[in-house]
């Protein structure tokens, strides 16, 4: 059954015509309401209830000697040193070089291990369909130390509007100090 919903102070008249009318479903459910919370700034001279202070969180410090961080971590650097990153960088942006072919693989023998210049040979010989959208940029490149002597290299390059990935590791060459690309994967 439908009853008439009338508008505060006795008017009757609503947007919707003279009188709406909603069941009686609604009505019991607007018993229930609550008010709304008041959200705006009170107007100039008009007295507002005293608002209740803010609940404060007391953390409490950890009782455990752990500190939350991997035991792998603590007191070795994180971040290899930025020598190898700027290697890193240049190994790749010479890679793309050479699969763009505006370099030869033989000029990477200073960088890339004589396995990687063979398969980086034969990948920049076969056709590619990726090469029409044109010429690869790279894009970020991050290293992570594996171990003592290996740092694992990562990054994207682009082409056109396309994103492709790179991975490689890096080993230190045996002339003092210097680092090698001993593996990589071109995607």
């Amino acid at each position: 059954m439908l009853t008439p919903v009338h508008a505060p102070g006795g008017a009757r008249n609503s947007p919707y015509g003279e009188e709406s009318f909603v069941g009686e479903e609604m009505n019991r459910a607007r018993a229930f309401l609550s008010r709304p919370p008041h959200c705006e700034p009170p107007l100039r001279g008009q007295h507002t209830p005293a608002a209740s202070p803010c609940r404060t969180v007391i953390r409490t410090v950890r009782r455990s000697p752990h500190d939350g961080r991997s035991a792998a971590t603590i007191g070795r650097a994180t971040e290899p040193d930025a020598g190898a990153h700027r290697f890193a960088e240049r190994a790749l942006r010479l890679v793309l070089e050479v699969l763009d072919h505006r370099r030869t693989p033989n000029q990477l023998r200073a960088v890339l291990d004589q396995a990687v210049i063979d398969t980086l040979r034969s990948v920049s010989a076969t056709p590619v369909p990726s090469r029409s959208l044109g010429a690869a940029l790279l894009g970020p490149v991050r290293i992570q130390r594996i171990n003592d002597s290996n740092i694992e290299v990562f990054g994207t390059y682009t082409r056109g509007p396309r994103v492709f990935a790179l991975a490689g590791r890096l080993s230190p060459d045996g002339r003092g100090g210097g680092w090698r690309v001993s593996s990589l994967q071109v995607g």
